[in-house]
């Protein structure tokens, strides 16, 4: 078996670094090289069952094969005690741990630092037919290189499924099992719904996820349940992206966060294009089109977003949760109903300054026209009450008596 301070084959177990749904991951010394490796080990439960365990085994064999700067590895392969993968080590920190202890707001150029390399990875992988399905922070290691750059590695496909892997009883496998394939707050909508036919845009969706994390600072989906998470995620409820993050970064965001898996990227190529297109367009490559954590915090927000606005925060080191930053500008409930230009979100975008400046000055116009009707009404009523009042009447001018002709003298 597997445990600390045995040895399994040419490899000296030294410590457990992880354990995942589907399998727990040691660190292991390989005894003639004396290199570093991580050995993940899948569970005896799923051992158990041979599609699973023949599954297992299949994906790494195509792992070992998909040679990428930004892939994890697979440097050999062990039958016995148990199936495992043995991968390069990577030393460094998973994208969660290294997004909590920041402190600070991500620069435009490490949002792209670690998009781009992570995209590019997947791709190489969807181009050998399989699909990662489990794409989040906690796969996503953050190293450097040897000129301090970020060097972000994509782990973890004991999940992943072949495309071309049709047999029937893979198929009532992936059945079974779809409800519980993956991390709820990083599922697709098709994968919520336990749906077979899973392919690229559901990675791509998931990749769509880590963006928005990187760029607000918060979760997009998650709620204060699983139960609520996923219906988020399948009705496409998720606050915008606004101000400060420019419009095109929003966009090129938004439609990998699509319902509809039709409307999001086709492909991990043109979402990449997409991304670095949108900060292109940025006139600083410093913190723009980035929402900004509060110094020190030391935490993201993996909240609802919608009201009544419940803070959900990643717990901190000693048991006590730190101040919840505040919420972004503008920051208002998608409802699948309304329209707007969010692909899937099914809401309209956050109000820009040139709308809300017509609607300054149109209230303007509006309150004025109903002053000078409240006068006109006045005016009306005025002119009624002087109307009904009875007339004086002024007396006539005296005249004087007019004598009347004296007769004229019979003759």
């Amino acid at each position: 078996m597997f445990a600390p301070g045995t040895t399994v084959g040419r490899y000296a177990i030294q410590r457990q670094l992880g354990e995942g749904s589907f399998g727990t991951v040691f660190l292991a010394l390989h005894v003639s090289l004396h290199s570093l490796h991580a050995v993940k080990v899948l569970k005896p439960e799923l051992a158990r069952d041979p599609d699973v365990r023949e599954r297992f085994l299949a994906e790494g064999r195509i792992q070992a094969q998909i040679a990428h700067p930004h892939l994890v590895r697979v440097t050999d392969i062990l039958e016995e005690p148990s199936p495992a993968l043995v991968m390069d080590f990577v030393d460094g920190k998973t994208l969660d741990e290294w997004l909590s202890g920041l402190g600070r707001a991500l620069r435009a150029d490490e949002v792209l630092g670690i998009l781009v390399p992570v995209l590019d990875a997947v791709g190489a992988v969807h181009a050998r037919g399989v699909v990662h399905r489990d794409i989040k922070p906690e796969n996503i290691i953050i190293s450097r290189d040897s000129s301090g750059r970020l060097r972000p590695v994509l782990s973890d496909f004991g999940i992943a499924k072949l495309q071309q892997d049709t047999t029937v009883s893979a198929v009532k496998r992936r059945t079974e099992l779809g409800s519980s394939i993956g991390t709820p707050e990083y599922m697709s909508p098709e994968q919520v719904r336990g749906r077979d036919e899973i392919d690229a845009r559901s990675d791509i969706f998931a990749i769509g996820v880590v963006a928005y994390e990187l760029v607000a600072g918060r979760h997009p989906f998650a709620d204060v349940d699983t139960f609520e998470t996923k219906r988020n995620i399948v009705e496409g409820r998720y606050v915008p992206l606004g101000t400060p993050v420019s419009h095109a970064v929003a966009d090129a965001v938004h439609r990998a966060l699509a319902v509809d898996r039709a409307a999001r990227y086709p492909d991990c190529e043109s979402f990449h294009r997409a991304i670095e297109l949108a900060y292109g367009d940025e006139p600083t490559q410093s913190t723009s089109g980035v929402y900004r954590i509060p110094e020190g915090s030391g935490t993201r927000q993996r909240r609802p977003n919608g009201p009544p606005a419940v803070n959900v925060p990643r717990p901190a080191q000693g048991g006590q949760s730190p101040p919840a930053p505040p919420p972004p500008p503008e920051a208002r409930p998608v409802s699948p109903s309304s329209p707007g230009p969010v692909p899937g979100a099914g809401g309209s975008p956050p109000p820009r300054e040139g709308a809300r400046t017509g609607l300054l000055l149109f209230g303007g116009v509006a309150a004025l026209l109903l002053v000078a009707g409240g006068l006109a009404v006045v005016g009306l009523v005025v002119a009624r009450r002087l109307g009904s009042t009875p007339p004086v009447t002024a007396p006539a001018p005296s005249r004087a008596p007019v004598a009347a002709p004296a007769p004229s003298p019979v003759p």
